[in-house]
């Protein structure tokens, strides 16, 4: 059967096709589902077609939201590589490093490469493990050697690593021979070209590099005194492995006492004599004249052709390394001649013309002496050194070690506690497979790097969840008031169906269709675009990373979008059906039936009256925030659940910017009257003005909606980039007081301070030059519990009360005005004292300190900075650039 309707006040005739069963009421099946079903959507298409306005917007609006919140949720999974990368580029690829440690079974200084690659290759994280060495080094001119200056070697195996992917963004050729990479800075210090056949000198000296990989904070003496220790212990053990130290120590004091030949004294006081204190294997000592020696001796140097200059690390190696010579492990047989010399030189012999010039023949007599007192072939322990070396697998005395995680680009990207598990887990399995007693340690230098800038990383989730919950809501906002303007604009098409039969349900059914009408096509085209759209972001991040991304939107996003598309229809439908549902079939098909003009009168009984849904809505959302108040903001601080602790974070100031939407409303009807007297000024308009009121007041529940939807834009779009704007300054002000300075160099052990006074005449002579980098410099001291014997420093009265834990550094006079003074907290200072200011109009406190106050002669204050270079623990220096 068919009905024809035409609307009076339009004038459109509507046609609209019924099931013939639609007035013969029977039980509610499968084939009246179905049919119900068929008329919807016939419904709904004509409509469509007739009205396309609202399909277009409705449409139009689940695209937008499908479209960003796709892309969007694509780019926070994806948007971790770019963290990883930025670590990758201040500690290099580095997943896990391995260095020689101690256990009962080895004190060695180096790892065995081989062997550990061996028991690791079945290990399934583990792809691959290749050797490395680091140590300082002096690079020279080699035509001019005058032009020389500092350096790192890092001899690396090339090929092995191009194998397991460590420096995936080097661009550089593989070394071969006696051929090296050089840092551009270094190659313009000393005056030489890259790729031009020209060569540099390398002087190494071996003393450093038992300092570098002994990992201690000893001292070059100490560090020459403990390892003749060691080998004075195995000389005199001579094999035997059962001999005591005890029984070494007795042995060593009988040599002691013996005289040596045609001197006369014994061979304790020949070595008193010369620099050398024995009192027991374990406690000698050598004079600083013996030690320079033995620096020279343990030095070497070789030449190398310079390829490429080093322009920037590329994840090759830390960026805080600085001036880096790149040598490729075959240079290890081209400079092997040069180490064998040295050693075939460094016999008891020479040392002795060496330490004790004034023996003469005494001293050709002193070795076959002790040779034949202990029973050894001093001759035969040199040779067998230089066999060793000769014949040695140079990966099986590598420094350290390197393994890179099987997948990493998947497991690195994931969350904290995720990333931490996978790695708990990793380093766990290679110490297993090693052994528990395997002399080595493990440094994650990359997932430390990572976890410094976890907090921006969390900051930028939590942006980019606030965009997605804030389209979220703009889209079921716009889509409900769509659908309600829809149904009560159909109001009386609405009674006339309920009027020819049919039923509640199928009326919902034509609604949900309609809603389904929008969300399709959007979800459709949303996505479509969307895949487009992140073509160039995915472009652009695996361009700069060189991480291989897939070319799809991720799982996660696409569900996402799908359930949102979906979901905002169905939840706007919620309004309209109760609108549609609610009205009588009487006031249905009044054609000239207006809610404004509605008088309700509604009687219920006490006993069915219930709960206030406003008390009880109240009720619920006071009892949340007491829930998250005292149960989740401590939960997320004392178990460390950060990504909680924003969530909440988000979710509260999120609340505060709709609230305040909400509140602004109040100002509404107000601004809006006032705006129809300043449109409406003029005798002409004034005839109109009633009017214009009375359509405002027709429309007002619709032009509330509007305001909220514009006002909740505008304060959110404020929010947003406001809160942008003080992350961008917060992390910068973050990152200064990281630092401290533009520029800081610092010593981490008392034994190995800063040599401050070649440092300062470098500086001075840079602050001298025209358009010098160098504005000024500072030099601070150590803490003072760093200083042995001094366990902690406190800060309390002169009765000793309320002491505090303080650090005490000392400082000189121009520290202000070179570190970052803005970001010093002063609580509280003198009154008496007439304080200088500094670069930045701050009062300049520590130079105070320095200077007598007129009128405050009562305070003094020591000089700790002088006392730390008295004491030498002169640990950090400031540089204040000009640029």
């Amino acid at each position: 059967m068919s009905s024809d309707s035409k609307d009076p006040l339009i004038g459109n005739n509507y046609k609209v096709d019924l099931p013939s069963q639609i007035n013969e009421p029977n039980e509610a099946g499968l084939s009246q589902i179905i049919g119900n079903l068929v008329l919807s959507v016939r419904y709904v298409w004509a409509e469509t077609k007739k009205s396309k306005r609202n399909f277009l917007v409705g449409c139009t609006t689940i695209f937008l939201v499908v479209f960003a919140l796709s892309v969007l949720q694509t780019a926070v999974e994806v948007a971790p590589i770019l963290f990883l990368k930025l670590a990758e580029d201040s500690v290099g690829e580095y997943d896990l490093v391995m260095i020689p440690g101690k256990s009962t079974q080895s004190n060695s200084f180096f790892l065995n490469t081989t062997e550990i690659r061996e028991k690791l290759q079945d290990e399934p994280n583990t792809n691959g493990v290749v050797p490395r060495w680091i140590f300082l080094s002096d690079a020279l001119n080699a035509e001019q050697r005058n032009q020389n200056g500092s350096t790192i070697i890092l001899m690396i195996d090339s090929e092995k690593e191009k194998k397991i992917g460590l420096g995936r963004e080097w661009k550089h050729d593989t070394l071969k021979g006696a051929s090296a990479h050089v840092s551009s800075a270094l190659l313009h210090q000393i005056g030489v070209e890259p790729n031009n056949g020209e060569k540099i000198t390398l002087y190494v000296n071996l003393l450093s590099l038992i300092n570098a990989v002994s990992s201690s904070e000893l001292s070059e003496a100490e560090i020459l005194e403990s390892q003749l220790s060691t080998y004075l212990i195995e000389m005199f053990r001579n094999g035997d492995s059962s001999r005591k130290e005890s029984e070494i120590n007795s042995l060593l004091m009988m040599l002691l006492q013996e005289t040596v030949p045609f001197y006369g004294n014994t061979f304790g006081e020949l070595l008193s004599e010369n620099g050398i204190t024995i009192t027991d294997v374990n406690n000698i000592r050598l004079s600083s004249s013996i030690i320079n020696s033995l620096k020279q001796i343990l030095s070497f140097e070789f030449d190398v052709e310079v390829i490429d200059e080093i322009t920037a690390p590329h994840g090759k190696y830390p960026a805080g390394l600085g001036n880096v010579v790149m040598l490729d492990t075959d240079v290890f047989f081209d400079i092997k001649p040069t180490i064998l010399e040295n050693i075939k030189q460094f016999d008891l012999n020479y040392l002795i013309e060496l330490f004790f010039p004034d023996l003469g023949i005494a001293g050709k007599l002193i070795v076959p002496a002790i040779e034949e007192y202990l029973g050894l072939d001093f001759d035969k322990m040199t040779e067998n050194i230089t066999n060793i070396i000769e014949d040695a697998n140079i990966d099986e005395y590598a420094l350290m070690c390197i393994s890179m995680y099987t997948d990493r680009f998947t497991a690195f990207i994931k969350t904290k506690t995720e990333i931490d598990f996978a790695v708990i887990d990793w380093t766990d399995k290679i110490m297993e497979k090693l052994g528990l007693n395997y002399a080595i340690e493990f440094e994650i230098p990359l997932i430390s790097a990572m976890r410094l800038i976890y907090f921006l990383r969390l900051f930028l989730d939590q942006i980019l969840m606030m965009v997605e919950l804030f389209l979220i809501s703009l889209g079921v906002f716009l889509i409900y008031s769509l659908m309600l303007a829809d149904v009560e604009g159909k109001v009386y098409e609405c009674g006339m169906l309920r009027a020819l039969g049919m039923e509640q349900y199928a009326l919902i059914e034509l609604l949900v269709v309609q809603s389904f009408m929008f969300s399709i096509p959007g979800i459709v085209i949303g996505l479509i675009c969307a895949f487009f759209a992140f073509l160039p972001v995915r472009n652009f991040i695996s361009g700069f990373s060189l991480i291989p991304i897939a070319w799809r939107l991720t799982p996660k996003a696409v569900l996402l979008a799908v359930s949102v598309g979906t979901f905002i229809p169905l939840v706007s439908l919620i309004g309209p059906i109760q609108k549609s549902l609610s009205q009588a079939l009487r006031d249905a098909l009044d054609l000239y039936h207006s809610n404004q003009n509605d008088t309700k009168v509604i009687f219920k009984k006490l006993e069915n009256l219930g709960l206030s849904s406003m008390q009880t809505s109240l009720s619920i959302l006071a009892v949340s925030f007491g829930f998250i108040v005292y149960y989740l903001v401590p939960y997320s601080f004392i178990f460390f659940h950060w990504a909680l602790f924003f969530n909440i974070f988000v979710g509260i100031l999120l609340g505060m910017v709709f609230g305040l939407a909400l509140l602004a409303l109040t100002l509404h009807p107000f601004t809006q009257g006032m705006f129809v007297n300043l449109i409406m000024l003029g005798s002409d308009r004034r005839k109109l003005k009633r009017l214009v009121e009375k359509n405002l007041i027709g429309h007002a529940r619709r032009n509330s909606k509007t305001a909220i939807l514009f006002t909740t834009c505008v304060a959110f779009i404020l929010f947003a980039g406001t809160v942008f704007t003080l992350q961008g300054h917060n992390i910068v002000a973050q990152a200064k007081v990281g630092i401290g300075a533009d520029l800081v160099i610092q010593s981490f052990s008392m034994h190995s301070p800063l040599d401050h006074e070649p440092m300062r005449d470098y500086l001075d002579k840079e602050k001298e030059k025209e358009n010098a980098n160098v504005l000024d410099y500072t030099f601070s001291t150590f803490p003072l519990d760093s200083m042995e014997h001094i366990r902690w420093t406190d800060i309390a009265n002169l009765a000793d009360f309320s002491d505090k834990s303080s650090l005490i550094i000392g400082v000189e006079e121009n520290f202000l005005n070179v570190t970052f003074d803005q970001y010093a907290s002063v609580t509280e200072s003198s009154s008496k004292v007439q304080y200088r200011k500094t670069n930045t109009g701050n009062n300049d406190i520590i130079r105070s300190l320095y200077e007598f106050p007129t009128n405050a002669s009562d305070i003094k204050v020591p000089d700790l900075v002088n006392s730390g270079k008295k004491y030498g623990f002169v640990g950090n220096i400031d540089y204040k650039t000009n640029k």
